[in-house]
C-alpha cells in the first residue's frame, strides 16, 4: 500500500503541478500556500492526501522561484523608478509566504490580480524586496563657444612683385595678395630669390586692415681689401 500511495503522489505531481504551479491569480496561490503552511509545515502531509503535497510543492516552487528569480534583475518600483531588485539577506520561502498571505488578507480586492504582482507589492511593503535606483550619469552640458573673432585683412605688395609671402613660417601666397590673419602678433616675411628678404613683426586687430609694401633690395657687396 505504501508503494501504491507513493506512486499516486508522483503521478499527481507529474500531471497536476504544471497547472497549479502557474498560480495565475493571487487567490490561486493563496490556496496552494495555505495547504503548505497549514499542513506540511504544521504536521507533515499524509500520503492519503496527495493533492496537499501537490499544492504545497507548487506553492514552495512558485515562491522560491520568484524570490531567487527576481533578485538582481532590472525593473521599476510602484512609482516607476528604474533600478535593480534586491532581496533582504536571509529571506526564506516560508517568510515570503507569510508576508504574501497577510498582505492578501488585508487587500482582498487584489485576489484576482496576478500572483507575481501581488507578491511583489507584499514583499515591498514588508521591506523584504527593494528597488535600488539606477545611477544616472550627469548630463553633459555643451560649452558655449565664444564667437569667432573676425580676421584682419592684410594687403601685401612688393617691389619687384612675385615674391613669396610667409606668415609665422607658413607660405601664404605671392605678391601682390590680400591675406587674412587672426588677431594678434605675427612674423611676416616677403622673400624673392636673389634679393634680401623683408621681415617684420606685426600686430593686427580683429576686423582691421593694413597694407604692406615691401621693397626688396639686392644684397650689398662686400668691399674687398
Amino acid at each position: 500500500m505504501k508503494l501504491v500511495s507513493k506512486l499516486i503522489v508522483l503521478v499527481a505531481l507529474a500531471f497536476s503541478a504544471p497547472f497549479v504551479h502557474a498560480a495565475y491569480t493571487a487567490a490561486n496561490l493563496e490556496k496552494l500556500c495555505n495547504d503548505w503552511s497549514g499542513d506540511v509545515n504544521a504536521g507533515g502531509y499524509s500520503l492519503s492526501q496527495p493533492m496537499i503535497l501537490v499544492h504545497a510543492t507548487a506553492c514552495e516552487s512558485f515562491i522560491t522561484g520568484y524570490v531567487y528569480g527576481i533578485k538582481g534583475t532590472m525593473g521599476t518600483d510602484d512609482k516607476g523608478v528604474l533600478g535593480t531588485y534586491t532581496i533582504e539577506k536571509g529571506v526564506t520561502s516560508p517568510q515570503a509566504v507569510k508576508v504574501f498571505t497577510l498582505y492578501l488578507s488585508n487587500h482582498p480586492e487584489e485576489e484576482n490580480k496576478l500572483a507575481g504582482d501581488v507578491l511583489f507589492r507584499a514583499m515591498t511593503q514588508a521591506g523584504l524586496l527593494a528597488v535600488v535606483p539606477q545611477k544616472s550619469e550627469p548630463a553633459i552640458v555643451p560649452q558655449k563657444s565664444e564667437p569667432a573673432m573676425p580676421l584682419a585683412s592684410i594687403v601685401v605688395k612688393s617691389t619687384p612683385p612675385g615674391a613669396d609671402i610667409n606668415v609665422d613660417g607658413k607660405w601664404m601666397g605671392s605678391t601682390p595678395s590680400t591675406i587674412q590673419l587672426a588677431p594678434g602678433e605675427h612674423e611676416i616675411s616677403v622673400e624673392k630669390e636673389g634679393l634680401r628678404p623683408w621681415q617684420r613683426t606685426m600686430t593686427v586687430t580683429a576686423g582691421g586692415s593694413s597694407t604692406i609694401d615691401a621693397t626688396l633690395e639686392k644684397p650689398r657687396k662686400l668691399s674687398g681689401k
